[in-house]
């Protein structure tokens, strides 16, 4: 969602963060509007493996939800065309990417999807829920719609999605979305569903591997990190 805008209608700055599917982490979003250039700044949060490389595939839209448009102007230095209406960015060090504009040619919204390449495959990640993830760039806040606005999916709804319908998912991604819920905030709900979920995939009633993997040092340093968690939450 949109999570702050301060300025005039000409000069302003808006920021926000939204969640990935299949409990990968999150995406937030800084768009710096000039009288003359509009940059759009991309930072990913991602549980990923260290190998993976991470682009954004993205597009312009007149509104949320819309059928992109060919892009009107340049492509932002960095982006390469992937087809009529879509182009790719790469994620530096999986983390951060930058999106200018000239101000005449700014997109009123850009919408994108995450690829991400492995070694032994790729993975489209997009926002939680299943839509496109979706920046307001020159949007007004009343062209926001409130699915954009409105809080995520509860906490027992991310687990059900997680086991039941995400097409990739491991171990390695079950432990980081257990930590994600404990650095929320750590409640008796929340206790309930990591015991029950961890305690579930240790006896191997739930996959470790379905469709996807991970490396043994990647799950060592996920490991580390939530029993460093645990020790302090209790």
């Amino acid at each position: 969602g949109v999570a702050a805008a301060v300025g005039s209608s000409d000069i302003f700055v808006k920021a926000g963060e939204m969640q990935a599917d299949q409990g990968m982490g999150s995406l937030q979003w800084i768009t710096c509007a000039a009288p003359n250039e509009v940059v759009v700044l991309i930072e990913a949060l991602l549980e990923l493996p260290e190998d993976a490389e991470v682009q954004l595939h993205w597009g312009s839209a007149p509104a949320a939800g819309s059928e992109w448009q060919a892009i009107d102007g340049p492509l932002p230095p960095g982006s390469t065309a992937f087809d009529d209406v879509a182009a790719r960015v790469k994620l530096t060090g999986q983390a951060r990417c930058q999106l200018s504009f000239k101000r005449a040619s700014t997109p009123r919204w850009v919408s994108f999807v995450v690829f991400v390449k492995f070694p032994s495959g790729e993975l489209w990640l997009k926002r939680e829920g299943g839509d496109n993830f979706w920046v307001p760039v020159l949007a007004s806040d009343d062209e926001v719609p409130a699915a954009q606005t409105a809080s995520e999916q509860s906490l027992s709804e991310r687990f059900c999605q997680a086991e039941t319908r995400y097409q990739h998912f491991t171990q390695f991604q079950r432990i980081c979305q257990c930590n994600d819920a404990l650095a929320a905030g750590v409640d008796f709900q929340t206790a309930a569903w990591i015991t029950t979920v961890l305690c579930l995939a240790d006896a191997k009633a739930l996959e470790w591997y379905r469709k996807s993997g991970y490396q043994p040092k990647d799950m060592a340093h996920a490991q580390e990190r939530i029993g460093g968690v645990m020790s302090t939450a209790v």
